[in-house]
């Protein structure tokens, strides 16, 4: 799984959404998305992020969960080329 762009927040620890609300809509049951990529990466799924991003999104040293692997944009060709797939957001 390659994390991009907007995307690389999900990496972030202690990211919550509880609290949003859009009219009378509340989230009341938030994602709890750092829990559910360590259960990924528990089942043998690589979940990889793109540095570049979250450096343009000012988080690169903000915490994150400890198994993603941050890695650079020229890295993707190589990424690709590892994988039959490559689930990206």
């Amino acid at each position: 799984m390659l994390l991009k762009d907007n995307a690389v927040n999900y990496v972030l620890l202690g990211e919550n959404s509880s609290g949003l609300r859009f009219g009378a809509w509340e989230q009341t049951r938030p994602p709890q998305i750092a829990h559910q990529l360590s259960n990924l990466i528990a089942n043998r799924v690589r979940v990889h992020v793109i540095g570049e991003h979250m450096i343009a999104r000012g988080v690169e040293s903000a915490p994150r969960v400890p198994e993603v692997k941050v890695i650079p944009r020229a890295a993707l060709p190589g990424l690709f080329e590892e994988h039959d797939q490559v689930w990206h957001w």
